[in-house]
């Protein structure tokens, strides 16, 4: 980097003369240096000189530092790589200055996100290279704020907390907002369908909590005030339920979200893989969001359940989702994971009462996802089916276990006992079709060896 700063290429910015060496180094190899992997190699530099040298950064040089950087994002000229490392030491900047700014929020005067929120409102418009600039300086100012870095950053868990509180309830607003307008859009490449889907993932995803271990203790720092909760009893490896603030009701409640969520991956389903997947995941967060905040009402969260119910129901309908490929096994893995978050966000009683008054039945998409994901032997290709089929027993288990307390005014869903034994069944010959299938490829390696010992070291 060195000897990239001094080859003739010009000085250093005249405005970063305070900053240490090797950040004013980074930095001009970033203004000046075209070549990518350069790039890179000095955003990296760039990110951990930041992280080593905060504790003794002078306010100053924060702020040169975090000017300098918005002005190179806001080029929207970095290649994807560098455009990552860059945009994460901005958002570090930003939460460094965060603490002296928490009093001054509170004040009425700008959070300290609002020049980095700008910067990427203003590059999102211009489409392609900028667009998907702006949207990396949003995903990574998520990213930040909602981890834990503290003996990296020198901050204090009170520090940390205080910052994720304060974006939570200032600047995420903002970020969400920008992630609604932006799925409108549509996505000329795959490039670009990643970025939104990856920024829409990491804003939906938010937990509306902050949790810190000390000393085996969790503690959460919103407590039993308007702040969001996670269901800990719900807390599972798949899915997370949670409960957003009041503020969330405009946003999360709205019945159109889960339609243009579906709408947005079905566009984007085109490009397969990991966008595809990212794309899918932006229904999961829809499923697992209740409180009274989002629904005052029975008749509210009734109408939201059966929305989702038929999203879900169009996914599972629409020709990939099947086990036939690896692509359609992962999409049902998609849609038996949101399945069963919605047996354990909105539980039998209130699906069932969806199922009679909007015909959106959800025992029998169950049943049809769950059949799907046994049609042909779970470990043949990948291991998605049977994770699937897996994500579809927890739906199951949360529905059986709920009949038992239902109240005497409703009925239990006529094909839930009748579909619970069905799949069991199936299951049981599907696992016993493969012992079959195995002790018979058994007998055959035997015939090819000699001895026993020959045989279990070629099986192992």
């Amino acid at each position: 980097l060195t000897q990239r700063a001094h080859s003739g290429r010009g000085a250093a910015p005249s405005n970063c003369r305070r900053m240490s060496e090797q950040l004013r180094t980074a930095l001009h190899v970033l203004q000046s240096v075209h070549d990518a992997q350069d790039l890179f190699q000095a955003a990296v530099a760039l990110r951990y000189g930041i992280a080593a040298s905060a504790p003794s950064m002078a306010a100053e040089e924060r702020s040169q530092l975090t000017h300098a950087l918005a002005e190179l994002l806001g080029a929207g000229a970095l290649p994807r790589e560098a455009l990552g490392q860059v945009a994460s030491a901005l958002a570090l900047m930003t939460k460094l200055a965060w603490p002296s700014t928490v009093e001054a929020a509170q004040s009425g005067q700008p959070v300290a996100a609002a020049p980095v929120l700008d910067v990427a409102r203003r590059l999102i418009p211009r489409g392609g290279t900028p667009r998907v600039a702006g949207l990396e300086i949003l995903r990574a100012l998520l990213n930040e704020f909602s981890s834990y870095r503290a003996l990296a950053h020198a901050m204090s868990w009170e520090t940390h907390n205080a910052a994720r509180a304060s974006f939570e309830a200032l600047a995420l607003p903002i970020v969400v907002d920008t992630v609604l307008g932006t799925l409108a859009e549509p996505c000329p490449d795959a490039a670009t369908a990643r970025a939104v889907a990856e920024l829409g993932s990491a804003a939906l995803g938010w937990d509306f909590q902050t949790r810190v271990r000390q000393q085996d203790a969790i503690r959460c720092a919103f407590g039993h005030g308007a702040g969001g909760t996670v269901d800990d009893d719900d807390d599972d490896d798949m899915f997370r339920i949670v409960r957003p603030p009041d503020a969330w009701r405009g946003v999360l409640a709205d019945l159109t979200l889960p339609r243009r969520m579906l709408a947005f991956y079905l566009e984007q389903r085109k490009f397969g893989g990991d966008v595809a997947a990212l794309a899918r995941e932006l229904l999961l967060p829809l499923c697992c969001t209740k409180g009274k905040a989002l629904f005052p009402t029975e008749s509210e969260r009734c109408a939201y359940a059966s929305t989702l119910v038929q999203c879900l129901a169009s996914l599972a309908d629409a020709p990939c989702a099947s086990s036939a490929t690896n692509e359609g096994a992962a999409e049902l893995y998609s849609l038996a994971v949101c399945l069963a978050a919605l047996a354990s966000n909105y539980r039998l009683r209130l699906l069932t009462q969806v199922a009679a008054e909007t015909q959106s039945d959800f025992v029998a998409l169950l049943g049809v996802v769950t059949m799907r994901t046994l049609e042909r032997h779970p470990n043949a290709e990948t291991d998605a089916l049977w994770d699937a089929f897996e994500a579809t027993l927890t739906a199951w288990g949360a529905l059986l276990a709920d009949a038992p307390l239902l109240p005497d005014d409703v009925n239990e869903p006529a094909l839930l006992r009748p579909g619970a034994a069905h799949v069991f069944e199936r299951y049981m010959e599907v696992r016993l079709a493969e012992a079959e299938n195995a002790l018979t490829s058994y007998d055959e390696l035997a015939e090819q060896f000699e001895d026993q010992a020959s045989l279990r070291e070629h099986l192992e």
